[in-house]
């Protein structure tokens, strides 16, 4: 592997790689969900999971970070045309930043399953290394409560904002503290993405994020204590 490429996740926070599926592998995924079958029509699809080998992921992975992973959780965000919704600015370890376990033991994975120029994730380089940046709690239209990182701190790193399209088949590994989100999709092509989490240490299999979703409940149950 290039010194490069571990010099671009160290210091940028992120290596995209060109071609790490081909296009028959990417058609052999298989998707699971009691409510849904592929493609699917809902956005709340977006949480099935994938029976997919992702082996090749965690290969990679180990080799770019001299460390022995285990994949921890592996999902589908659909992003469909035209309803496709948004993410907001936010870093995976703050949803996990209680787990005991350092941020540098986590590395997540983007892969795209269509070529993705409508609604590409945008990252903020280099993000990572300002630590865990302040979020604040906010609502979304579907009732969902979620931390955002708040705009002055966005506005500070606008500099380091950066769309990252990617093609069908290529892989994004990049570090759980960088920053970042995705506009929603308005376009009329889908934008699916595999989502990959991976860790250092044996983390009982989550599905379709169950802990964030947790997470997000005790926000909004903590909101709602303090108003009332």
């Amino acid at each position: 592997m290039k010194l490069t490429t571990k010099y671009n996740l160290k210091e940028h926070g992120f290596v995209l790689v060109d071609n790490f599926y081909s296009n028959e592998e990417i058609e052999s995924f298989k998707f699971v969900n009691s409510d849904f079958e592929y493609p699917f029509q809902d956005e709340e699809a977006k949480g099935a999971e994938i029976i997919f080998d992702f082996s090749k992921v965690k290969q990679y992975a180990d080799r770019l970070t001299n460390k022995n992973y285990y994949i921890f959780m592996q999902k589908i965000n659909y992003k469909p045309s035209f309803i496709g919704s948004h993410e907001i600015y936010h870093q995976d370890y703050f949803y996990r930043q209680n787990t005991n376990i350092e941020s540098e033991e986590f590395l997540q994975v983007f892969i795209a399953l269509e070529d993705l120029d409508y609604a590409p994730l945008n990252i903020f380089v280099g993000s990572h290394k300002k630590g865990l940046l302040p979020h604040i709690m906010c609502l979304e239209r579907n009732g969902k409560a979620k931390y955002r990182i708040k705009k002055e701190t966005l506005d500070s790193m606008k500099k380091s904002f950066k769309s990252i399209k990617m093609k069908k088949g290529s892989a994004l590994f990049f570090n759980y503290k960088l920053a970042h989100g995705s506009t929603s999709n308005a376009s009329p092509y889908d934008q699916p993405r595999a989502v990959i989490q991976l860790c250092t240490h044996e983390i009982e299999k989550i599905q379709h994020g169950s802990d964030r979703r947790d997470f997000e409940v005790s926000i909004l149950k903590k909101f709602l204590d303090e108003k009332l």
